[in-house]
């Protein structure tokens, strides 16, 4: 997947008492599921790699070494989670991916 992402304008990042949480405002700020995201130490890593530069490939190539994983052994977890972003419209598609 050669898709790049950034985070949505309406998207804020918060850290709370040692958890990290993600929060649309596009609805105004309510505490449902389908507006606060509540994300691990791996998913605010993924996060912070979002910035409208980097594709997917990219960031799967720096967690492989980051974490000192094969970056199959990751690819599906990490897609999952972007996939939940982009149904959350918590993060929006920079460039589309092509074949």
């Amino acid at each position: 997947m050669n898709s790049i992402f950034q985070p949505s304008g309406t998207v804020f990042l918060h850290d709370l008492e040692g958890e990290t949480i993600l929060v649309s405002a596009s609805n105004g700020i309510d505490h449902n599921d389908n507006e606060v995201l509540r994300i691990n130490g791996t998913g605010r890593a993924v996060w912070d790699m979002l910035d409208g530069k980097r594709d997917v490939n990219a960031v799967l190539r720096e967690m492989s070494n980051r974490f000192d994983a094969p970056e199959q052994a990751i690819r599906n977890d990490i897609e999952t989670f972007l996939q939940e972003l982009l149904q959350r419209r918590m993060i929006v598609e920079v460039r589309p991916s092509y074949p």
